[in-house]
């Protein structure tokens, strides 16, 4: 899975987890990258209608649109 860059393309996903976020959608933003440390697997998820920004695993949200 590979986040998309232009606006137009945007992935959307449906948080799963945690609770006090679950079923709220969201777009991936970028694959998270931690300095010095092994690749990250987990993604920067930014709400669709919140100013906030999740670091998620692939398992804690589900793709609704691409």
């Amino acid at each position: 899975m590979q986040a998309k860059a232009d606006s137009s393309s945007q992935v959307v996903v449906q948080i799963l987890r945690p609770r006090h976020v679950a079923g709220k959608l969201g777009v991936l933003m970028a694959k998270e990258r931690i300095p010095s440390a092994r690749a990250s697997s987990r993604w920067l998820v930014k709400l669709v209608h919140e100013q906030v920004l999740l670091s998620l695993s692939s398992n804690e949200f589900q793709v609704v649109r691409e």
